[in-house]
């Protein structure tokens, strides 16, 4: 897990600059050296700033409109509210790490198992955690827009662009696909055809963009039920 710098690879700050600025070489070099460690503990900082940064009274609003049926009282209404925002503190923190590992562990799978590409699943998980970096920090940009709108849940995406539909499935469908998110299946696109350069960019765009809408799919189907 250790991932000191080399001379051909980028220090941690270097290789955060690298993915907005270049990282087509930058993604040459973690071919060679697929380092993921200071990267993924980067990327769970990230997360639980992100969800520290949102006030406690958005997640006391979400918790009253959830339980508006429960009967609860101000006091357990309260102290739900504080239960709830340290839990999602933490959960956000896990689900940097967790998530890195399944979005590099199902790339692995589709092109180098599926698919034949010459890769190896650490190549492919640094690919994603320092893709993901682009979805922290564009989580941390959307605090104030959150902050300001007072709905936690609020996102860039492209149910943005569509507020002419109704609350619905499609309306959750195309929320569930976020710009950073496009953004960082872009960049993921880039680091898989380093691993494999006989694949087209277009090629694993498609694939990768194919796989995140079937997890908004998932995202709209679950939002449909608990609506």
């Amino acid at each position: 897990m250790s991932d000191s710098p080399s001379p051909s690879l980028p220090s941690l700050p270097g290789r955060i600059v690298a993915v907005f600025v270049s990282p087509g070489r930058l993604f040459e070099q973690l071919r060679e050296k697929p380092v993921w460690g200071t990267t993924m503990l980067l990327l769970v900082i990230l997360n639980v700033i992100m969800m520290f940064l949102l006030p406690a009274e958005l997640f006391e609003e979400q918790i009253r409109r959830s339980m508006a049926d429960s009967g609860m009282g101000e006091n357990e209404i309260a102290m739900a509210a504080t239960v709830g925002r340290y839990a999602g503190i933490a959960m956000a923190g896990v689900m940097g790490a967790v998530g890195s590992f399944v979005v590099g562990t199902v790339l692995f799978f589709v092109f180098a198992t599926l698919l034949g590409d010459n890769g190896r699943f650490r190549q492919y998980l640094s690919v994603v955690v320092h893709a993901l970096v682009i979805s922290s920090i564009g989580a941390l940009i959307q605090v104030p827009l959150k902050r300001s709108a007072g709905d936690m849940e609020l996102v860039l995406s492209l149910g943005t662009f569509a507020p002419f539909l109704e609350e619905g499935f499609v309306l959750s469908f195309l929320s569930a696909i976020g710009l950073f998110g496009i953004w960082c299946a872009m960049l993921m696109a880039t680091g898989i055809t380093r691993i494999q350069p006989t694949r087209s960019w277009g090629g694993a765009f498609s694939i990768v963009m194919v796989l995140y809408c079937v997890f908004a799919l998932g995202a709209a189907g679950i939002a449909s039920m608990v609506s």
